[in-house]
């Protein structure tokens, strides 16, 4: 919604005394600009269709659409701490250190250190650790929210595999993948599709000679757009095997395979390198 200004002021006003406990009457220019971000934060934020949250159909009265909003943002942060403590019991890292300074140390400081009414803009942490798919226009506990999200895709994802199958994987990509500060979802993804390509059983890990000419010859008969949709359709058909027991709901499997997919190019891209200089032993 879109709000004049002047509509605006009252409630920075009122903010502001409440942001300096009613002791003074003026603040610096940047704490002013600071509350008037939170005002439009929290005015926007049930627009933008979050649960439980049910957004106005006509432009509601400035002081209403605030508070709607502030309670949408209370709403969001009890959201994400409750996802972020259902995961943790069984969260994993697979021994790459910076998943686990980031969700283990950092994702708890937000929590701490988060102000719902003075500054809800401001996600604080720089999330070290990279995921697939994070719209870098969200910010806030949105940001925050949609992050943790991204990385419970990445734990049922890899949770498909044993520990000890996944840590060989990234073994394999880079002796160092302890220390690598990339997205360890992305390696084990490419693996996977690799195996699509080379209509290899996901129980059998090691690639051979025979596996991997398969793989060179499509890229070399194939187009990569051709490549992708044909491999966008076996890993829809991978989610759905996988994934498809009454704990995990559609809902879930439509995330996953736009998380993922929105690795594919990428993946391809690597691959195909990876085919054409006939090093793929070297990344898989």
């Amino acid at each position: 919604m879109n709000y004049e200004m002047e509509e605006l002021l009252p409630l920075v006003a009122e903010l502001s005394e409440k942001y300096t406990s009613f002791e003074s009457t003026s603040i610096t220019y940047e704490e002013a600009s600071q509350l008037m971000e939170a005002v439009i934060y929290c005015i926007q934020e049930p627009d933008a269709g979050h649960e439980g949250i049910v957004a106005a159909s006509q432009k509601l009265p400035v002081r209403q659409a605030y508070e709607l909003g502030l309670q949408a943002v209370i709403l969001k942060v009890k959201l994400a701490l409750d996802k972020y403590n259902q995961m943790l019991p069984a969260f994993c890292c697979y021994k790459n250190r910076c998943l686990h300074d980031t969700f283990i140390n950092a994702i708890p400081e937000f929590f701490k250190r988060y102000d719902v009414r003075f500054c809800p803009q401001d996600a604080i942490l720089t999330l070290d650790y990279p995921v697939l798919s994070l719209s870098p226009e969200l910010c806030g506990i949105d940001k925050i929210y949609a992050y943790i999200n991204c990385i419970y895709l990445e734990q049922v994802f890899l949770g498909q595999f044993s520990e000890k199958i996944v840590t060989d994987i990234l073994y394999r990509h880079h002796r160092q993948y302890p220390d690598l500060v990339e997205n360890i979802c992305e390696i084990v993804f490419m693996n996977v599709v690799a195996h699509l390509l080379a209509q290899k059983s996901l129980q059998d890990m090691d690639f051979g000679s025979e596996d991997y000419q398969k793989i060179r010859n499509i890229f070399l008969s194939d187009e990569q757009q051709q490549i992708k949709e044909q491999v966008l359709i076996a890993v829809k058909l991978f989610i759905k095997k996988y994934f498809s027991s009454s704990a995990q709901p559609d809902a879930f499997r439509k995330d996953l395979l736009l998380y993922l997919t929105a690795a594919l190019d990428n993946s391809l891209t690597r691959l195909k390198t990876a085919a054409d200089s006939g090093s793929l032993n070297h990344l898989l």
